[in-house]
């Protein structure tokens, strides 16, 4: 073999290796997730190099290639971050919202993190931890249910529950539609240990509990709670797997490390 063809080979080895499939390099713009930049991309309104494309296994060297999406260039990829909120009550798990009296919690944000999306939702009458990221893939990962991270939640409830209400919760109530059994580990809080911020005055009628899922259907909790006719009047999350919200203020973010980031991403 000559040397100009083993250039050449090489040459054509370092290009199909800076090759990435289009709906990744749309997502690392932070412009949205991948499956929404698949519709995109099957909808017509993806051009690379002032031709439309359909195909979403299209691959595509973002530094060599224009791609355009609705006729605008996308933007330089974002760097990649992933953050803890401390979410309040009152505020959505979204970017958009229904009316001009609600907030989002990219409000919190600053700008340059308005491209991280979360693991999940909190209900807008929940609070707690809340982890939003840049990385696509560690989103999914945390999300797989293949994982099992189990998430901690402090409860209050509206009345003390009996011991064979914690039991029916422990085993699972059937949610409906699901027809599914949404098992939880719950154990009574001391007074001690109940929340300041979030407890009634005059009320001893009350109970907190930790509740830790590790299944999540939608509004598990306070469906769980209600089936066993009482009401959780509020919800905060305090841990996420290794992750606790520990001293984060309410409103509050902060950007993980690498260790922290090594423990997210690890096989459990």
């Amino acid at each position: 073999m000559t040397k100009d063809k083993e250039r050449s080979e090489q040459n054509q080895s370092n290009q199909e290796s800076s090759l990435i499939r289009l709906n990744k390099a749309i997502a690392d713009t932070g412009l949205c997730s991948r499956r929404a930049a698949d519709t995109l991309i099957a909808e017509g309104r993806v051009s690379i190099d002032g031709i439309r494309v359909s195909e979403a296994g299209t691959k595509v060297n973002p530094a060599r290639h224009k791609i355009m999406v609705d006729d605008r260039a996308l933007n330089a990829p974002v760097s990649m971050v992933t953050v803890v909120l401390h979410k309040p009550v009152g505020f959505l798990t979204s970017r958009r919202v229904q009316s001009r009296t609600q907030k989002s919690i990219y409000e919190l944000l600053p700008g340059n993190l308005q491209a991280v999306d979360p693991v999940g939702r909190l209900d807008e009458d929940s609070s707690g931890l809340l982890i939003l990221s840049t990385d696509g893939q560690l989103v999914n990962h945390l999300m797989h249910p293949r994982y099992h991270w189990p998430k901690v939640y402090v409860v209050g409830v509206s009345r003390h529950l009996e011991p064979e209400e914690l039991d029916a919760l422990r085993e699972g109530i059937t949610l409906e539609p699901e027809g599914k059994l949404a098992k939880m580990e719950i154990e009574p809080l001391k007074k001690e240990d109940y929340p300041p911020q979030m407890t009634r005055r005059g009320s001893s009628s009350i109970g907190f509990y930790r509740m830790t899922l590790i299944t999540g259907y939608k509004r598990q909790i306070r469906r769980s709670v209600e089936a066993v006719g009482a009401r959780v009047f509020s919800l905060q999350r305090t841990e996420f797997g290794p992750l606790k919200l520990a001293k984060l203020a309410l409103g509050q973010f902060r950007v993980l490390g690498q260790k922290e980031l090594n423990q997210l991403t690890k096989e459990q």
